[in-house]
């Protein structure tokens, strides 16, 4: 018959089937059914005695973090918890190092493991046995008992207050707003006729050295340490080394005319020119005679320079460098000195204990200020030595004096006298000062006076 071309819907013929059993066979079967019972009853105990024994953790290990310990329990592999428990142990108390992270499921046994809670009973039997959750896989979690970390009191938070920056000049604290403000420098006259003259106690530094016809000039430089002069002067004329010694504060030069060598420079210089004669704010005093009556104030020049928008300048370059007092009066505590042969400036500087500073003296008398009526003073006095010499046809009879290069120098500070250098590389370059052994002079904080003596000049104390 061909089965390809039978319908499928036919079911093809079955020939009728007889099956004879044997007494034999069924003998044979009936004896293997008991020998098969008997078999699984055994195992069954025998696994049941097992099963009462252990726990068989068939899940992932769960990180656990604790006190710094950081663990992730027995494993499944794990034959002997106890072990756990024993480097736990170790590294909490014998100051191991714990993981920096916990580790997760598929890290494996990283970090150190806690110590397990101990079972009263059996897995599945008696007091104290875990209830296992509802699923496929039995799990337990080893956590030890956690000890609350005592509650620490609060530290208040500490609102530091900012440090005030040393003022570049006098090395007195200062705002840093009010330490960028630019300086002012006034040519102050110092003929008979105008003393006593008014500022030079405010001024942060003071120059000193000879004009013409034997009569020294101050130069006083005011900065932002500076207090307040209701009145500066008398102002007189520029001079070309005053304007080189000027130049490094980058200031408002007050002066009031000049030689034409001076006038021509200040075209040339990082200062900003302030000829009394022409512009800027100033006064005449009716209680004295011209030329030794004109006057400003700091007021006047600070308003001027903010309305003119020149109040602010970076003149760090010319700081000087400053420590803390350390009085130590020995035998030269009176400084004496006069500007040479036809000069008519002879002073003395005397220590005063008290203060730890000079008093100033000038022809025989205290040199006092005009308006407080106090006896001039300094923290720090300075004496440099250099050249002098005459400008050929000049019919005024003005000079020259040095002041780039190096030469010898006398600091007066602290109750004591000390030999040092003085140094500036260039006529722009700041004015230096230097110890005996080549590092940069120390000044106390406060005012400075720079008295600039012709070389071989000598000098008492």
């Amino acid at each position: 018959m061909n089965l390809s071309q039978h319908k499928d819907s036919e079911p093809l013929p079955v020939a009728p089937q007889v099956v004879i059993v044997s007494p034999l066979l069924l003998a044979l079967f009936g004896a293997s059914m008991v020998v098969a019972l008997a078999m699984v009853a055994w195992f069954g105990w025998q696994g049941r005695d097992d099963q009462s024994r252990e726990v068989v953790i068939s899940a992932p290990a769960v990180p656990i973090v604790s006190e710094g310990i950081v663990g992730d329990g027995p494993r499944a592999s794990d034959p002997h918890p106890s072990t756990h428990v024993a480097s736990a142990t170790a590294t909490a108390f014998t100051g191991g190092e714990a993981a920096t992270d916990p580790p997760t499921p598929s890290q494996g046994g990283a970090g150190t493991e806690s110590p397990p809670l101990p079972l009263k009973g059996k897995a599945g039997q008696g007091d104290g046995a875990p209830t296992l959750p509802p699923t496929s896989a039995s799990l337990v979690i080893y956590m030890p008992t956690i000890t609350p970390l005592p509650s620490s009191t609060p530290v208040p938070s500490v609102t530091s207050t900012p440090v005030n920056p040393p003022d570049p000049l006098t090395g007195l604290p200062i705002d840093a707003t009010t330490a960028q403000l630019r300086p002012y420098i006034a040519m102050i006259d110092n003929h008979p006729n105008a003393v006593p003259q008014s500022g030079l106690d405010k001024a942060a530094i003071v120059y000193e050295a000879l004009a013409e016809g034997g009569i020294t000039r101050f130069m006083a430089v005011f900065d932002g340490s500076s207090p307040d002069a209701s009145e500066i002067g008398p102002i007189r004329s520029a001079r070309v080394y005053y304007i080189e010694w000027a130049e490094p504060y980058q200031a408002l030069y007050v002066h009031a005319g000049g030689s034409p060598a001076a006038l021509d420079l200040l075209w040339h210089v990082l200062l900003i020119n302030t000829d009394l004669l022409s512009t800027g704010p100033s006064w005449r005093s009716s209680d004295r005679l011209a030329p030794h009556n004109l006057y400003t104030s700091s007021t006047t020049l600070k308003k001027w320079m903010a309305d003119h928008g020149t109040q602010s300048v970076d003149f760090s370059a010319a700081r000087l460098l400053h420590k803390d007092d350390n009085p130590r009066p020995g035998p030269h505590t009176r400084i004496s000195f006069d500007f040479g042969a036809v000069s008519r400036s002879d002073v003395v500087w005397g220590y005063d204990p008290t203060t730890n500073s000079y008093l100033r003296w000038m022809w025989g008398a205290p040199h006092l200020d005009r308006i407080s009526g106090q006896q001039l003073s300094a923290k720090n006095v300075v004496i440099v030595f250099t050249t002098r010499s005459d400008i050929t046809g000049d019919d005024k009879g003005r000079i020259e004096v040095g002041t780039s290069g190096s030469g010898a120098a006398l600091f007066a500070l602290d109750g004591t006298v000390v030999a040092g250098r003085w140094q500036k590389d260039s006529p722009a370059a700041p004015l230096r000062f230097l110890d005996s052994s080549g590092a940069e002079m120390q000044f106390n904080r406060g005012n400075t006076w720079i008295e600039a003596l012709p070389v071989g000049q000598k000098v008492g104390y």
